[in-house]
């Protein structure tokens, strides 16, 4: 599942000027035309106006105005502003909906008060300046209906940098300089360089850090951040993850189990893969409790460890895969009495008695916050289920009038049908794809975490893909919530960890070590590769400081609604993988790979590009300026010389046996430009270099 990054705040930031809402908007923008002709080196020799305060580093000297707008964002190495043309306000909060400019600052030592234009109250903030960023601590709220604020800014720096502004992490950037904002906890939401934080998460005592340097230092520096301020900061091997040699190393994503794990192991190894992930329903029977599969692996956790051990031994690391806080409708949590912390997102009241049977259930109050569709992806109320006492009941249908549920299913999900008193609460389950959720308020949380992480301790996991994580905003705001259950997890790992998922908040930035670029497509490959895949996920990877991966990528045998996985593919994707200096993770199933004729022959071709790539090394980097040309087909000089791939129309036929042969042959151009083609039936001898 790929990242959706859907929070208020971000669109709310992105869309005003110095914080202000529409007034204070229209107001800055009476100076706006003035002020960007003025020439920005002057500005930044410019003196100081009476009453500001300079915030002044090794990298960066900023300027404050006594009207709390910022005048000054100057490079101190190369003397250039950054600041764009006109000034904005550097702090901001909410009061009864309201925005509210700091437009009064005055200083005292490392403080700094701060008033609200005539909202009634100020604010005291403290600056630390550290060598190469500083941190804002705000550290008093006061005045009248101090109550009433619901959010109030860290601040906010405005360069004048449009080339490059990250989604994930708090950035903008080009190729000389960089800004960014990073909060100090998980209660600090952060976008467009600037942070902020909310009364319902605690406000008073918390802090950000803004990072202005050359971009090429921005990753020191936060890296530097992280030890200095004891944020989250996984390493493996001593490498900072995403700098470790593990995030430029693919993936085999397949169906591993103790009985198929020497052959997983021989294709991970044609493919030269640094892991094998194994999938959620592969090692566990269930979402929710996770218990081990005995079906693939027999003496449970003994099994999987040795297992895993078993790559360990071959050169091979291992991931889990889990979907984040689901809980499947099989699990123990549900059946056969559902667990009352399963989350919860609309309430009614049974208007009267009801036996066990009856299939049409009143409700004393209306029905209209209870949704009319199956559960899928999303964010909206979905999924036909409720919970009376300690039975699920599946309806199909609300009456016209929103009082009563239609066609019901008594004793759903392995529950048991049972007669209800009127006056009982009706709660509908939160759902996406087909599983309930974990109220993450509650304590299941921790339960869960602990189950998965003691697992991971255990059993020697190296990976884990916290899968659909982005479902955990139904508790509430995306920017928070989405991180609470992946953090819990993660803060219970006793082993060095590569972390992927789907969800990305500013707080789980600092954990994760790359993206994946979504999901695979079956047809369209080449297209969904690059108009997506790089064109969309990898670039917004990117932009964010993220490493990516160009995973998750099928691999296919031969089926009536989707044609078998071809060498030109496999090319494909790999070109692209050099050029961007990316890694490619696979996702398939071993009977796919059994069932596939020419399954060795490209695992084989793959693996000598992921041998290029792993050989380049930094070297390869350079070469993902030509990432847009890729997108409109070009051919970026990739340390190989290839042309254009050429391949005939490809069949496919079934032997005795269930294996699948290609029964045309492909005319290939090799990335060393050699053009060659086999006999029907009998594979393409492929060379990457």
């Amino acid at each position: 599942m790929r990242f959706v990054c859907r929070t208020a705040a971000a669109m709310l930031v992105a869309c005003l000027s110095g914080y202000g809402p529409p007034g204070i908007v229209a107001a800055e923008q009476a100076d706006k035309s003035a002020a960007e002709q003025a020439d920005k080196s002057a500005a930044g020799q410019a003196a100081q106006p009476a009453g500001a305060v300079t915030i002044e580093n090794e990298t960066v000297r900023i300027v404050l105005g006594e009207d709390g707008r910022c005048k000054s964002l100057l490079e101190k190495a190369t003397g250039r502003q950054w600041l764009r043309g006109w000034p904005g306000h550097f702090f901001y909060l909410k009061k009864q909906g309201k925005l509210f400019a700091g437009t009064k600052l005055a200083s005292d030592g490392d403080k700094l008060a701060v008033r609200f234009a005539d909202s009634g109250i100020s604010a005291v903030y403290r600056l630390t300046v550290r060598p190469r960023y500083f941190i804002v601590t705000l550290e008093q709220i006061e005045g009248d209906g101090t109550g009433e604020v619901e959010e109030i800014g860290l601040g906010r720096l405005e360069p004048a940098i449009d080339e490059n502004i990250g989604w994930w992490l708090s950035v903008r950037w080009n190729e000389q300089f960089a800004c960014c904002a990073v909060g100090l906890s998980d209660r600090v939401n952060t976008s467009n360089v600037g942070a902020i934080v909310y009364r319902q998460f605690g406000m008073t005592g918390q802090q950000a850090a803004f990072v202005a340097v050359p971009t090429k230092d921005l990753l020191d520096v936060i890296e530097q951040l992280q030890r200095d301020c004891k944020l989250p900061s996984p390493r493996i091997g001593g490498q900072w993850a995403k700098r470790s040699e593990d995030v430029r190393r693919g993936y085999l994503f397949v169906d591993m189990t103790e009985q198929n794990v020497d052959e997983a192991i021989r294709y991970a190894k044609l493919g030269h893969f640094g892991y094998i992930m194994t999938y959620d329903g592969t090692w566990a029977s269930s979402l929710g409790s996770y218990p081990i599969n005995l079906r693939n692996f027999p003496r449970g956790e003994e099994s999987l460890k040795a297992t895993i051990d078993k790559c360990h031994a071959a050169g091979l690391k291992v991931g889990m895969h889990m979907l984040t806080s689901f809980v499947g409708k099989n699990d123990p949590l549900v059946r056969p009495k559902p667990d009352p912390r399963l989350l919860k997102d609309a309430e009614a009241v049974l208007a009267a008695d009801i036996d066990a049977q009856v299939q049409e259930i009143p409700s004393a109050t209306p029905l209209d916050q209870f949704p009319l569709s199956p559960a899928f992806y999303g964010d909206e109320r979905q999924g036909l289920d409720i919970l009376i006492d300690d039975e699920i009941i599946h309806y199909r249908q609300i009456d016209h009038q929103g009082r009563k549920f239609l066609h019901c299913v008594r004793g759903f999900a392995g529950t048991t049908a049972a007669p209800h008193k009127a006056g009982a609460k009706i709660h509908h389950l939160v759902e996406r794809y087909g599983c309930y959720l974990v109220d993450l308020r509650t304590s299941l949380k921790d339960e869960l975490a602990e189950r998965i992480a003691g697992v991971f301790n255990r059993c020697g996991f190296d990976m884990i893909y916290f899968d659909g994580g982005e479902c955990n905003a139904a508790n509430g705001p995306y920017w928070y919530w989405v991180s609470q259950q992946q953090m819990a997890i993660y803060n219970r790992i006793r082993r060095d960890i590569l972390v992927q998922g789907s969800g990305g908040t500013p707080w789980t930035w600092h954990i994760f070590a790359r993206g994946c670029c979504d999901d695979f497509a079956a047809v369209a490959v080449k297209q969904y590769l690059d108009y997506h895949k790089i064109a969309d996920s990898w670039t917004h990877y990117t932009r964010s400081f993220m490493p990516a991966e160009l995973g998750w990528w099928g691999f296919f045998d031969d089926q009536p609604n989707h044609p078998a996985t071809t060498p030109d593919e496999v090319e494909y994707y790999a070109i692209r993988m050099i050029a961007l200096d990316t890694p490619v993770s696979l996702e398939t199933t071993m009977a796919a790979l059994k069932r596939h004729g020419r399954t060795d022959e490209l695992l084989e071709l793959l693996g000598r590009y992921e041998r290029l790539t792993v050989r380049q090394g930094a070297a390869g980097s350079a070469q993902a300026v030509a990432a847009g040309g890729m997108a409109l087909g070009g051919w970026p000089a990739a340390g190989v010389s290839p042309r254009p791939l050429r391949y005939a129309p490809l069949g496919t036929a079934r032997c005795p046996d269930g294996q699948q042969q290609f029964g045309r042959a492909a005319l290939a151009v090799s990335a060393s430009g050699g053009a060659r083609v086999g006999p029907a039936g009998r594979p393409v001898q492929h060379r990457a270099a």
